[in-house]
């Protein structure tokens, strides 16, 4: 840890290129900032002890820039994205691609720790994203006595190989977000406290987002909350003028009477009451 010049230390290191070549070097114990005229970012951690940490970023890019990022860590973990604006295409080796939006997250298991994540920016197109991290030891802690998805098991028991899956955004997902990205109402101790029962509430809802194949989003016969996400999204895109029950209903291949109880069921409002909190 540099503490020559009193910086926050950030467990993160990356290196990144425009097209004509130019750009930066990788240096292990500081972030390679753009400067101004590739654009404009503000990155921190916030370390929560237990073996987990979180990243608050947001940032711009003014032409498109190739970034290559790794998470300094001795152990393995997973590193849950959650997009709070803009959208990305990520490249995580043998993995796989996903690209992040405020519709869907992405889910990073890394067992092997030299693997970087690619991404390229979008030009003009203001990113923000809260990062969750959790080391292999505290997650397997959180899960203890739960049925884990199979990729989620084996990165546990040490059989597995990195793995990205991109999950539809839930309304809790993107509730928890909201909480991540805002500041604690406490400090200290209790600040982290409060902030890793957070990360508790957003494994277990990563666990219920995940089917037993590790893929699947809201799988049916949980309460319903597949078409509920559905019926979720559809009005958070249209909060000015909500489309009637009987459309929403319609969408989603359900009787209205259905619709409404479930509703009621996995938020815990009426329709028209979730609009009006919104």
């Amino acid at each position: 840890m540099d503490t020559t010049d009193n910086k926050p230390f950030i467990p993160f290191a990356r290196q990144w290129s425009l097209r004509n070549g130019f750009g930066s070097a990788e240096r292990a114990d500081e972030l390679a900032q753009f400067p101004e005229t590739v654009g404009r970012e503000s990155l921190s951690f916030e370390n929560l002890g237990a073996g987990c940490g979180l990243f608050r970023y947001s940032g711009v890019t003014y032409q498109p820039v190739h970034i290559q990022g790794t998470v300094i860590s001795d152990r393995p973990f997973v590193m849950i994205r959650i997009p709070r604006a803009g959208a990305t295409n990520f490249h995580f080796g043998k993995a796989g691609s996903i690209c992040e939006s405020p519709d869907r997250y992405g889910l990073f298991l890394h067992a092997h720790l030299d693997v970087p994540a690619a991404s390229e920016s979008r030009p003009n197109d203001p990113c923000g994203v809260v990062v969750p991290m959790i080391s292999v030891d505290q997650l397997a802690t959180m899960l203890m006595g739960m049925h884990a998805p199979k990729v989620i098991q084996d990165f546990l028991d040490g059989r597995g190989d990195n793995a990205v899956i991109n999950p539809r955004m839930s309304v809790a997902m993107r509730q928890l977000g909201r909480h991540l990205e805002a500041p604690s109402p406490y400090h200290g101790d209790l600040s982290r406290f409060h902030l890793q029962g957070k990360l508790f509430e957003l494994f277990g809802e990563i666990v219920n987002d995940l089917g037993d194949d590790g893929q699947t989003a809201w799988p049916q016969g949980r309460g319903g909350r597949a078409k509920v996400s559905t019926v979720c999204d559809m009005l958070l895109a249209n909060l000015d003028h909500p489309p009637p029950l009987e459309s929403l209903a319609r969408e989603v291949g359900w009787s209205v009477k259905r619709l409404s109880d479930t509703f009621r069921e996995v938020t815990g409002k009426t329709v028209t009451a979730w609009v009006v909190a919104q």
